[in-house]
């Protein structure tokens, strides 16, 4: 059994209404009346099956009508039903949310019944499409964390071989996103940046303890072995169906804009806008941090080098990052002060 609420000023349509629910809804119930504000307190306790509404009410008129009904009552189904016949208003009411829209004197009985069937069928599967996306967007939220938190875990494992580079790999990433944000990049642009500043450094994996921990400086069959680790992190990555093209950022990041970068010299527009951005941070981190190899950088000195090299970096990246670097928001901790060796571009990671 049903309960259908009319909505309606006018006592003879009222009556009429009832004789064909009556006759074509055997066992419906119905509750009648004339204005607005009885309306939305009939709907408050619930157990309204559908409403009946005409938009020509004594406190309230037109489409705002129907929009005040389907606020106090999202769940509930409305038929607009009016004497006027207008394309563009039944067109306009159904737009905002009315299952239907009926003329006066232009249905009877069996029409009124059917309309009322599919309307209440209709608005039950568009509830539970929202509820299915509601709950889709909450499985993707979850989704997405546990990508994240397992994209960490394998960064850690990198950190784990060498201890002078730990957490590395999250402040990069954390620069990084500060910069693409700065830079305006769009919000899947940024995501991207981040899950790839996590494990950029994931195919040192491939390189011996020996070398990625030397206290002093690296022979040149060393220094070959070392630059190879972006394109085992393309290896380790490659198969995995990130929604970004992580291990292809991966692989780019130490490629430079004037074409001196490793593993491939790309040059310019070849070079991802992640990588070029992952490329600036990451510079930045490594000469802020210490290493076996050398004392940290003071980050004004990381600073002035991607400045005074930015036939290295992109142009935009750089003027990002030193302008989170001039209003104290680039998200870095600095370890010991030291010299800059100008030959080198701050790091070997």
């Amino acid at each position: 059994m049903m309960t259908v609420l009319i909505v309606e000023d006018n006592p003879g349509d009222v009556r009429l209404i009832a004789e064909m629910l009556s006759e074509s809804e055997p066992g419906t119930t119905f509750e009648s009346v004339e204005t607005l504000a009885a309306a939305l307190g009939s709907l408050e306790p619930g157990g309204i099956a559908i409403v009946l509404l005409d938009l020509g009410l004594p406190d309230s008129q037109g489409l705002r009508t129907l929009e005040r009904i389907q606020e106090a009552a999202p769940g509930v189904p409305v038929i607009v039903l009016t004497g006027n016949i207008d394309t563009r208003m039944a067109l306009q009411a159904v737009e905002s949310g009315a299952q239907d829209y009926l003329v006066k004197g232009h249905f009877d009985g069996e029409v009124l019944g059917r309309v009322i069937r599919h309307s209440i069928g209709r608005k039950s599967v568009q509830q539970a499409l929202v509820v299915s996306e509601a709950e889709l967007l909450s499985a993707n939220a979850q989704l997405g964390r546990m990508v994240h938190n397992l994209v960490e875990s394998m960064g850690r494992i990198v950190e784990l071989r060498d201890p002078y580079t730990q957490g590395h790999q999250t402040r990069v990433a954390a620069v990084a996103k500060d910069i693409a944000i700065e830079m305006g990049l769009g919000h899947d642009l940024v995501a991207g940046i981040e899950m790839a500043g996590l494990v950029h450094d994931i195919g040192k994996l491939s390189i011996p303890a020996e070398v990625l921990t030397k206290p002093g400086g690296l022979s040149d069959l060393q220094w070959l072995i070392m630059r190879e680790h972006p394109e085992q992190g393309f290896e380790i990555l490659k198969d995995i169906a990130f929604p970004w093209p992580v291990a292809t950022i991966v692989r780019q990041h130490h490629e430079r804009m004037d074409g001196s970068g490793y593993p491939h010299g790309l040059s310019g527009g070849a070079i991802l806008i992640e990588s070029r951005v992952i490329g600036v941070a990451d510079v930045v981190e490594a000469m802020a941090s210490h290493r076996p190899y050398r004392p940290a950088h003071p980050v004004a000195t990381a600073i002035c080098e991607i400045d005074s090299h930015r036939e290295w970096f992109d142009p935009d990246a750089v003027d990002a990052c030193m302008r989170l670097y001039a209003s104290g928001q680039l998200r870095l901790e600095v370890a010991l002060a030291g010299r800059l060796d100008a030959t080198s571009d701050g790091s070997r990671g």
